[in-house]
């Protein structure tokens, strides 16, 4: 079994974030978004680091809002992909988010990510509405999704 690392995602390695970023997003994140996001304090960023070279492999930027962490990007490196990386990754944050007193995490997906829904889903995740033209560059809907974060 491959174990991965999980860690706190530092400025530094966002040369990193950013390779893995534009291979996974039609419109991905501008360095400036996730400068942002490194300046905002209500906001945790993780890396996955691949066991042998510690290098990243997947990223997660998530933000606290009241009693629950928000899912804002999750991505990981393609060669990387259907390896479990993502659920692994999600279930690290839970726990971290737990530990932390959060109550539940929230997402936004494209409704048409049948790929992202099904992980979701699979990691108890369940569809509580849905933003209409939410993604400005195609006027697609957003399914929101919610996991309860038992202890």
């Amino acid at each position: 079994m491959t174990v991965w690392w999980f860690a706190t995602l530092k400025a530094e390695q966002l040369d990193e974030v950013l390779e893995i970023e534009q291979a996974s997003f039609q419109r991905p994140w501008n360095r400036r978004a996730f400068e942002d996001e490194f300046a905002c304090r209500d906001a945790v960023h993780y890396a996955v680091l691949s066991p042998g070279s510690r290098r990243i492999i997947g990223y997660l930027f998530v933000r606290a809002m009241s009693s629950e962490m928000h899912l804002l990007k999750i991505a990981v490196a393609p060669r990387w992909r259907r390896c479990g990386v993502a659920a692994w990754a999600l279930r690290q944050c839970f726990e971290k988010a737990r530990s932390r007193g959060f109550e539940r995490m929230v997402l936004e997906v494209r409704a048409t990510n049948r790929a992202a829904i099904g992980l979701y889903v699979k990691l108890g995740f369940s569809k509580i509405g849905t933003r209409s033209r939410y993604y400005a560059d195609t006027g697609e809907d957003a399914l929101v999704m919610a996991k309860l974060l038992e202890s």
